[in-house]
């Protein structure tokens, strides 16, 4: 309570001096609620002085808004102390707000002037009271002080647990929301935690995005009745491994007429370029709110970005493995795959056919009046589904009309044909294979009884004077030769070399050792001219090969030496590794090795020259050789990329 406390209010002539005859109290009470604040403010007037005859007036103000009372005091009226006026007034404010104050003030005046009506402004005399400052209790609110949570997969299995110091007897609500989805868990007076399982589906939420934020506000209640602004967290869950796509039922079937003739349906098969392959992806869906971005469908060789695939002929064999690929608007894949057989396949072929005059008996006869026929061949059979059909013709060359031999043949099977074919003409014979998709001929031919010349064997053989029956040229025939010949090799006589002693040679290589073992002389010293010799023990060597082999030149000598020679290029090399303990050596990563001609020398070679050439200074040596390859040696003054190489030269036996 305020009191005045004896402030002079008299108005003169009055007799009061001294200001106790009239003096005025502001009191005021305070109520509120959890939520509410209220205070009552008055300002009382007394009066101890009999002989007043005068108005007192009061007024009590909050936050400026007045509340005013005036009452007459008549001649020798004395209230003895006691109250003779009050005024009043209340204000209640809610303690939701922000921090505020109320300010409170009393008025007080007396007047002789009969001023009983209307506002304390139209006194001649008052006095105010000191202001008083009240300040309204702040709200009692929990605050958010974690948000723990069990796992990070938005799965519905993972826990969110709010956590909170509790406040007097308040109670809560806990407010998880995430997009359009929420859910509120209470807890009690004295609750210092709310756990709840954000379910599956609210991965609805976020379709666009694999993680998303789940908002966690805590509201401090009394009644039905916040206190406050709630307190907020946010955590971070993510699509779990299992929120992928699903891929609709595959539908797939073979593509039998890419090519004619068509591969027939009823052989239930994939063949080896003649087939093909059509995919369907049945509907495709999203997982909790996701939408399908996109569809692809790969394999044999093929592949579509849409539900369909058709594919050109399968041109692997084997099993062909095929994976069709959902991927959903979260960016998450989903995959199927099957797979099919391809069946092996390939056009039949002749691998060697040979026709030859017979007997009857079947016995061969360049005489004979029959033919008798071997064709070597192969096909795809498919398991048993494509049998190949045979047939072998023949005719006498020159004419058109074909004539069938009877009944099949078989692969690698001479066969007999004719019975009537004349000594004196040729025949072409036609041997000819079938499949389901492809047809393929081979012709040969019948020489006559005593041909002259003949070719044969698919035309791989050459005879002269006989019929031909080995490949290459086969001369049954006395020759003459006109002109000079020439051999590159040694030439054979009964398999063995013409020098040969069973040929008439002296069995030697040297004219020196075959002067010697003729009995002209020995080979350590000159053969006397007397003895047919020179006079001189060295004899010139000759050239008896020369070509190439592969990239290489090779040239043989009589002597058996051997020399090859290689214009050669390592290509672009980075010699950019440093040889320690060298100062300015740099070489590649790799050493490049040469192969030697296959077969050509007998023991390793000595490597006499290798001239560097390409971009830059390169040098380079023989590291090592054996008779089948050379192993170099590259190097370069400075670090770089260069194309490197030289002309490797080989000597040897």
């Amino acid at each position: 309570m305020a009191t005045f406390g004896g402030v002079y209010i008299g108005t003169g002539g009055v007799g009061d001096t001294n200001g106790t005859h009239y003096y005025a109290d502001l009191i005021y009470t305070i109520s509120q609620t959890d939520t509410t604040f209220t205070v009552t403010v008055a300002t009382i007037g007394y009066n101890n002085w009999k002989n007043s005859g005068r108005w007192q007036g009061v007024s009590a103000f909050i936050d400026g808004a007045e509340s005013y009372n005036a009452v007459y005091m008549g001649p020798y009226q004395n209230n003895g102390n006691q109250e003779h006026v009050r005024a009043s007034r209340s204000k209640t404010v809610s303690k939701l707000a922000n921090t505020q104050t109320i300010k409170l003030q009393g008025w007080h005046g007396v007047d002789s002037g009969g001023s009983g009506g209307g506002a304390h402004t139209a006194w001649a005399s008052a006095t105010y009271s000191s202001e008083v400052i009240i300040t309204v209790p702040t709200l009692p609110q929990a605050s958010l002080s974690e948000v723990a949570k069990s796992g990070n997969d938005l799965d519905g299995n993972t826990s969110l647990t709010a956590k909170w110091t509790p406040v007097s007897t308040m109670t809560y609500q806990v407010v998880f929301s995430m997009g359009s989805y929420s859910s509120t868990v209470t807890a009690g007076a004295g609750a210092s935690s709310a756990t709840f399982k954000p379910p599956l589906s609210w991965l609805a939420a976020i379709p666009n995005a694999l993680s998303g934020a789940i908002t966690v506000e805590l509201k401090t209640m009394s009644g039905a009745v916040q206190m406050g602004t709630a307190s907020t967290k946010a955590v971070i869950l993510t699509a779990p491994a299992t929120a992928v796509p699903t891929i609709g039922a595959l539908i797939y079937a073979q593509i039998y007429d890419l090519l004619s003739p068509a591969v027939p349906s009823t052989w239930n098969l994939f063949v080896q370029n003649r087939s093909g392959l059509h995919v369907e992806v049945g509907t495709c869906s999203g997982y909790q709110g996701s939408t399908i971005s996109s569809i692809t469908i790969a394999g044999g060789g093929y592949s579509s970005n849409t539900s369909v695939l058709d594919t050109g002929v399968l041109k692997t064999s084997g099993v062909n493995t095929f994976t069709v690929t959902a991927k959903d608007s979260r960016g998450r894949n989903a995959t199927k795959t099957f797979s099919i057989t391809v069946q092996p396949y390939g056009a039949p072929y002749f691998s060697a056919v040979l026709t030859q005059r017979a007997n009857a008996a079947g016995t061969l006869d360049s005489s004979g009046s029959y033919a008798l026929g071997t064709a070597t061949y192969g096909y795809s059979a498919l398991g048993s589904a494509n049998p190949i059909l045979r047939s072998l013709r023949y005719r006498e060359t020159g004419t058109d009309a074909w004539i069938a031999a009877e009944g099949a043949f078989a692969s690698g099977v001479a066969k007999l044909f004719g019975g009537a074919l004349a000594t004196d003409k040729s025949y072409d014979v036609l041997y000819t294979l079938s499949d389901a998709f492809q047809t393929v001929s081979r012709q040969d031919m019948v020489s006559r009884s005593m041909p002259i010349m003949e070719f044969g064997m698919g035309g791989l053989a050459l005879a002269i004077g006989k019929e031909p029956d080995r490949v290459g040229l086969d001369v049954d025939w006395v020759a003459h030769f006109s002109r000079r010949t020439d051999f590159d090799t040694m030439p054979y006589v009964g398999g063995q070399p013409a020098t040969a002693i069973v040929n008439g040679g002296t069995g030697q290589t040297t004219a020196a050792l075959a002067r010697n073992a003729l009995g002209l002389g020995n080979t350590t010293g000159p053969l006397p001219p007397a003895n047919g010799g020179t006079g001189r023990t060295d004899c010139a060597d000759t050239v008896i090969q020369q070509g190439n082999s592969g990239s290489w030149y090779i040239r043989k000598w009589a002597s058996g030496r051997k020399e090859a020679w290689l214009p050669y290029s390592a290509g672009s090399l980075a010699f950019t590794t440093a040889v320690a303990g060298v100062t300015g050596i740099y070489v590649p990563a790799t050493q490049p090795s040469v192969a030697l001609p296959s077969g050509f020398f007998s023991v390793a070679p000595a490597v006499y020259a290798l001239t560097p050439n390409g971009t830059g200074y390169n040098c380079g040596f023989v590291a090592s050789a054996t008779v089948t390859a050379l192993t170099l040696r590259l190097w370069m003054p400075y670090s770089t990329t260069a194309v490197a190489g030289g002309m490797i030269y080989c000597a040897g036996t």
